[in-house]
């Protein structure tokens, strides 16, 4: 799929499913990867590690195969140290970034940043929030040229950090499912909450 912009408001739910209707029988042909940035460590196990678990086997099952790596920074200095150093596409989950519909989700997934290439990063800040220097809603790329980030939020609510990786990983899912046309089940609807 080409690029397209991303249409933001009342008709965008409508204009990002015209947008998938017509491209989503076409997916990729590279390996696709992610790159979850958050805070955390290791040795931390609990239901919503079973479930990121999960979703990472799912998506690099499914069609277009979409490899999945989280990176765990032992702080958030640590964390914002890392992600200015990556190169974009990056997206930062902040509560104040746009919230997106799952189709203009998908649009922005696949039509966007693997138009750009064949890796994503997301960053999730840990139990306190990002860091400030995440907050700037820049990062500095390889070379230390000055390139711009995405902010998506997955909700006005605050969420806690390990619950959020499940939920970005959940959407990454379904936003693969919905732009290879893949389920019906996978379109967001009014009865979805």
């Amino acid at each position: 799929p080409g690029a397209s912009p991303l249409v933001t408001g009342a008709p965008a739910a409508a204009a990002a499913a015209a947008a998938l209707g017509a491209s989503a029988r076409v997916a990729p042909r590279r390996q696709l990867r992610v790159v979850v940035h958050a805070v955390g460590r290791t040795r931390e196990v609990g239901w919503e590690t079973h479930a990121a678990a999960e979703y990472t086997r799912r998506l690099a099952r499914g069609a277009p195969p979409i490899a999945v790596r989280t990176t765990l920074h032992s702080t958030p200095e640590v964390l914002a140290d890392e992600v200015l150093r990556l190169t974009p596409p990056v997206v930062i989950l902040d509560q104040e970034g746009d919230q997106l519909s799952t189709e203009e989700f998908a649009e922005m997934l696949f039509a966007r940043l693997f138009a750009e290439g064949p890796r994503a990063s997301f960053v999730v800040g840990g139990a306190g929030g990002l860091p400030p220097e995440l907050r700037a809603g820049a990062s500095t790329g390889a070379g230390g040229s000055r390139a711009a980030v995405e902010r998506l939020s997955l909700s006005r609510l605050t969420l806690p950090h390990r619950m959020a990786r499940v939920l970005l990983l959940e959407q990454i899912f379904r936003a693969r499912e919905l732009w290879s046309g893949d389920s019906q089940y996978h379109r967001s609807s009014s009865s979805e909450s």
